[in-house]
């Protein structure tokens, strides 16, 4: 099966009402419909799923999942407070999301019904970004500038990377040894695990500091 997180671009939401689309601007998921009055939102993909994170003011804060190309609501699960970001495995069948209360929590499908299968506190403050570095590593990155690893079968803490104080807007993971992560003045840093160490391999001053999106609209 093709993997739709490589070639699915960018989502908005307008009226409540989810958009998501390819490169070549085909929709792939048209109309999910959100729950009540959704003000702010994070959006995750997997090849089946698109997973939407946010605070709906007239309830509660959850994490809703729809169907790729149908819209299809397929499970809203409710979390502690405001959901920052959220990311899937490779596989698509787990969900890291991280709060605005400092937890990390993981979502599973493995015994065919979504649900939450373990949460552990992150950071004092918000945890504005998630990404997997391999199938049981989750890597955080929070308001207060902690970037750290953690194993995700137990929320014992692997690794903190750094801790420099500025807020991370941005995280990635590649090849299960390199982190990236941008910071709110504008910095994209680069830490590669070389000997079972985590060593600063790059840091480089960004075009503008911190940015966010017009309208309603988020890249993936």
């Amino acid at each position: 099966m093709e993997n739709d997180q490589q070639r699915v671009i960018f989502c908005s939401l307008r009226d409540n009402k989810l958009f998501i689309s390819d490169r070549e601007g085909t929709a792939i998921l048209v109309e999910a419909d959100l729950p009540s009055y959704l003000y702010e939102y994070c959006v995750a993909a997997s090849s089946s799923m698109v997973a939407v994170g946010g605070e709906d003011t007239s309830r509660c804060d959850f994490v809703a999942l729809f169907e790729v190309g149908t819209g299809r609501a397929i499970a809203e699960l409710l979390t502690s407070s405001f959901v920052w970001s959220l990311a899937f495995n490779e596989s698509g069948e787990k969900i890291a999301s991280g709060l605005n209360d400092g937890y990390v929590v993981v979502f599973s499908a493995a015994n065919g019904k979504w649900a939450q299968v373990i949460q552990w506190k992150a950071a004092e403050f918000a945890v504005r970004r998630v990404a997997w570095l391999s199938d049981d590593v989750v890597c955080s990155g929070s308001s207060d500038g902690k970037v750290a690893t953690w194993d995700c079968r137990t929320g014992a803490c692997i690794k903190l990377i750094q801790a420099h104080g500025r807020a991370v807007c941005s995280l990635a993971c590649t090849e299960g040894k390199i982190v990236f992560w941008g910071d709110n003045e504008g910095t994209v840093h680069k830490f590669s695990l070389t000997k079972s160490q985590w060593k600063s391999s790059m840091r480089t001053k960004a075009a503008c500091a911190e940015s966010r999106s017009s309208a309603r609209t988020r890249l993936l």
